[in-house]
C-alpha cells in the first residue's frame, strides 16, 4: 500500500487494481504492528488482493513475514504464530511467486540480518531481502 501512488501511475495497472488494493490492504495492515488480525480476515482480504493483480494480468508475488522472536511474545502474545499463520496464507495464494524470506533467515546469521528487536531488517538484511525477491522473480519470467 506505500505504493499506491506509484501503482497509479503504471499505465497496466491504473487506478483500479490500485484502489482494490487500498480497499483490502486494511485486514492485511495489522500483519505489522502488534494487534491481531484473524486469520479469516487475512485469507479474505489477501485473497481479494491477489485476484484483483491476476484479472489485470499481473503475476502477483506475495512475500512472507520475517517470524518476530520468541522474546516479543511477552509484549505481543500470538503474534509469533500469527505471523507463521500469514506466512502460509500469503505462500497458499501465490505457491508459484511466494518469497520466502524466513526460510533463508534462519540458514544464515539473523544478527547479522536482523536489528537487536530481532524483527526489523539491517541493511544488509534488505540486501538480503532484495536478492531474496529478484530470484522469485526470476522464476517468473
Amino acid at each position: 500500500y506505500l505504493l499506491m501512488p506509484a501503482l497509479r501511475r503504471v499505465p497496466l495497472i491504473g487506478g483500479r487494481v490500485a484502489a482494490k488494493i487500498k480497499k483490502y490492504r486494511k485486514g492485511l495492515q495489522n500483519a505489522w504492528s502488534y494487534r491481531v488480525t484473524s486469520k479469516a480476515r487475512f485469507r479474505k482480504n489477501y485473497a481479494q488482493i491477489v485476484k484483483a493483480c491476476r484479472q489485470a494480468h499481473i503475476k502477483p508475488i506475495g512475500v512472507g513475514l520475517p517470524l518476530p522472536p520468541i522474546s516479543m511474545e511477552s509484549r505481543s502474545p500470538g503474534f509469533r504464530r500469527y505471523a507463521a499463520a500469514y506466512n502460509e496464507i500469503i505462500h497458499e495464494s501465490v505457491s508459484d511467486g511466494f518469497c520466502d524470506i524466513e526460510t533463508g533467515l534462519n540458514e544464515l546469521s539473523r544478527a547479522s540480518l536482523l536489528l537487536p528487536d530481532g524483527h526489523h531488517l539491517t541493511a544488509e538484511g534488505h540486501r538480503y531481502y532484495a536478492e531474496k525477491l529478484f530470484e522469485t522473480m526470476q522464476t517468473l519470467l
